[in-house]
């Protein structure tokens, strides 16, 4: 019964050894993640492109990504980010080719809104709800009058970096992109990170 505990102490350690970040990792990332926050914030959406994960543009091109940014601006969504803070580093899992390390921040997000298509209080009502259950009620205000919310989100990405390298890129790891995630995340990593 000894040996078994100890076997399972050294597991269970040994497990948790390989999830911790390695330190050389956190300032390269932090210096990244800040020009991603920068670009994001100055809606410099190929800036923002230029580094998320490459493997997402296997999915969807990177310059129809840009104008789908740039369209939803024109059809009247006017998006404004700011306050990023990187809380903690989760995280990380090698996989034979490339370093995965989780990452929570939190943000500030004003959204407003004008424009025919959101000219329905339902439309809005809708968005409400949905902008509630995702980050809570408690971090989101909505504006009725000027058709704008100010949501105090906390987020999760993964930074990613081919092995022995500090060349970080980054994807948004949230539920609503589970589907896109599966494809272009191995199950190992997604699992680790559950």
């Amino acid at each position: 019964m000894l040996s078994l505990c100890l076997l399972m102490t050294f597991l269970i350690n040994d497990l948790s050894a390989q999830n911790k970040v390695n330190e050389s990792f956190k300032q390269p990332i932090n210096e990244r993640i800040a020009q991603f926050f920068d670009a994001t914030a100055k809606k410099d959406w190929m800036g923002v492109l230029d580094l998320t994960y490459d493997s997402l543009f296997n999915l969807v091109p990177k310059e129809q990504m840009a104008m789908l940014f740039q369209q939803m601006e024109a059809e009247g969504m006017e998006i404004n980010m700011g306050k990023f803070e990187v809380v903690d580093f989760i995280g990380q899992v090698d996989t034979k080719d490339k370093h995965f390390v989780n990452i929570n921040y939190a943000m500030e997000l004003g959204m407003k809104f004008s424009g025919e298509s959101f000219s329905d209080e339902n439309v809005m009502n809708y968005m409400k709800t949905t902008f509630e259950t995702t980050y809570g009620a408690e971090n989101v205000d909505y504006n009725k009058e000027e058709s704008s919310f100010l949501i105090k989100a906390n987020k999760n990405l993964f930074a990613i970096a081919p092995l022995k390298t500090q060349e970080w890129k980054f994807l948004e790891n949230n539920a609503e992109q589970q589907v896109i995630l599966s494809q272009i995340i191995p199950e190992e990593v997604r699992k680790s990170f559950e």
